[in-house]
């Protein structure tokens, strides 16, 4: 062979073996790539497990707001039967007070009555 055939031979293994040192990089990189994607995987795994317990744990509040909603809307009806049958109490109490009131005046009137009955009759009698 003639030097310069061998210096193109030479001068394609030397391509050759710099592209098998590519080729190896690049096989490396994609080793690495694969190793990141598992674990990037892994992790994706992990999220989609913790966005799963929260909404489990959203739902678990959501009911539980659900049930304070509904004891507060009973709270309140018992309040409000509470308050009426207070307010019926207090109107029938002012109703008794004035009808004391009123039997309290007549019996003051009919006391007066008698008083002045009986000055009368001391005086006719003259006592």
């Amino acid at each position: 062979m003639s030097d310069e055939t061998k210096e193109i031979l030479s001068a394609v293994l030397h391509r050759l073996d710099s592209l098998d040192a590519n080729v190896a990089g690049v096989q490396n990189d994609m080793t690495g790539l694969k190793t990141e994607m598992a674990s990037v995987k892994t992790e994706v795994a992990g999220v989609q497990s913790d966005v799963s317990s929260l909404k489990t744990e959203v739902a678990g509040v959501q009911n539980d707001v659900s049930s304070l909603k509904t004891e507060v809307a009973s709270v309140k009806t018992e309040l409000t039967q509470f308050r009426t049958e207070t307010n019926q109490r207090f109107d029938h109490m002012d109703r008794q007070f004035r009808l004391f009131d009123s039997d309290m005046e007549m019996l003051n009137k009919k006391v007066a009555e008698h008083d002045r009955d009986i000055n009368r009759l001391k005086q006719v009698n003259g006592i």
